[in-house]
């Protein structure tokens, strides 16, 4: 098993479960016959899912969290690819990860629920990397999926499962991110094949008490997920860079990353640095997302910016001053960007846009916030007024 304990104090703790497929032995090989092996030969190896789980682990093996956050008690994490795969801990040692075989995921979600039941006050997290389906729920595939060609989907997940179980027994803030296609082939019901059952999942004896559980998937129903071989998922990125401070959200003095800034915030994260190519879409579904504090940040998060000039077309300036609006009577150092894009705290700020004297240009100054998860500040071009003097 590959069980990282890193706080194992008294109190509520953050538990996360960690799997990344990248490895498929019994794909593309004609294995079985009909649906099967119609099911199989359409899957092909996916290395994307290898970075991006150990990415995210080892983020949760290092994140500094807030006084009055709960800690990270334990990280359950399973890994397969073509090659043993290890994970670096915050002290520099490396941590060899077993294959997320069934058998393997059998027993870590077990004992990952187990932690998460001994308090409601605890933080589940629960993060999939690899190939996935649709069949009433989302299917999660597992390395050894079609080892028996006649029971092609029992080396599956059912994620429903694993949510009815842990809405069950679970803490009351769970969240789940899931970075997997969704596809819906229409051999799947002709296959007449089920996943074999995490654990047992007994029927409520009352009504169940709310949760805050959102599923955070990469793209929509009957869509597939994107990435580039070898490298993190963008929605992997995105997922980090949200929980590291763009998905916050300010609450009063404070700002925290919550379920519900996370849900707001997660799309236009992705949509920021997509070109060319259609945006990922992501979809939010599952229990509320709502005010369950993921992570508290120390301060005003740091926002990146890009100046959007009006009318569109006009050209961008040389030069980006933003001088931050304080209590008034305080005169607050100006930063100055050699550039129309960069980085600034999240407040408010008056935005100078400067243009070379012989370009025929000027920029109007203008009051802005800066917040999160990233800013446009549109500057109004006009055509520089000649001097007649």
């Amino acid at each position: 098993m590959t069980e990282i304990v890193v706080d194992a104090g008294p109190g509520p703790r953050v538990h996360a479960f960690v799997v990344g497929v990248a490895h498929y032995p019994y794909v593309g090989r004609g294995r079985g016959s009909g649906a099967a092996r119609r099911l199989l030969d359409d899957l092909g190896q996916v290395s994307v899912p290898e970075p991006s789980a150990r990415h995210i682990t080892e983020w949760l093996l290092s994140v500094d969290r807030r006084p009055g956050d709960p800690p990270v008690g334990t990280v359950e994490v399973l890994i397969s690819a073509p090659t043993l795969v290890s994970v670096r801990s915050p002290d520099g040692t490396t941590i060899a990860v077993d294959r997320a075989v069934h058998a393997n995921v059998s027993a870590a979600f077990r004992r990952w629920a187990a932690r998460c039941a001994t308090s409601r006050d605890n933080v589940a997290i629960f993060y999939f990397c690899g190939h996935g389906w649709r069949q009433g729920d989302q299917l999660l595939l597992l390395e050894d999926l079609g080892e028996d060609p006649d029971l092609v989907l029992a080396n599956s997940v059912d994620l429903g499962v694993i949510r009815a179980r842990m809405h069950l027994t679970g803490p009351r803030l769970q969240a789940y991110f899931v970075d997997a296609c969704r596809e819906v082939p229409l051999d799947l019901a002709p296959s007449g094949s089920r996943p074999k059952p995490l654990v047992d999942v007994p029927e409520p004896d009352g009504p169940l008490e709310p949760i805050d559980a959102p599923v955070f998937f990469s793209t929509a129903m009957g869509h597939p997920a994107f990435g580039d071989d070898g490298a993190v998922t963008p929605y992997t990125e995105g997922v980090i860079t949200a929980l590291k401070g763009l998905g916050a959200r300010r609450k009063g003095a404070d700002w925290a990353v919550t379920t519900g800034s996370l849900a707001t915030h997660l799309q236009d994260i992705l949509a920021w640095e997509c070109t060319g190519e259609p945006t990922q879409q992501v979809r939010i579904e599952g229990q509320s997302a709502g005010r369950g504090i993921l992570h508290s940040l120390p301060g005003a998060p740091l926002v990146p910016f890009r100046i959007g000039c009006r009318p569109p077309g006009s050209p961008l300036p040389e030069r980006v001053t933003a001088r931050p609006m304080l209590t008034p009577g305080i005169t607050a150092r100006a930063q100055v960007f050699e550039a129309a894009r960069g980085h600034l705290t999240a407040g408010f700020y008056e935005i100078s846009a400067g243009y070379p004297s012989d370009s025929g240009f000027t920029g109007d100054a203008f009051y802005h916030p800066v917040d999160t998860p990233n800013t446009i500040l549109p500057v109004t071009v006009r055509a520089r007024t000649r001097d007649l003097s």
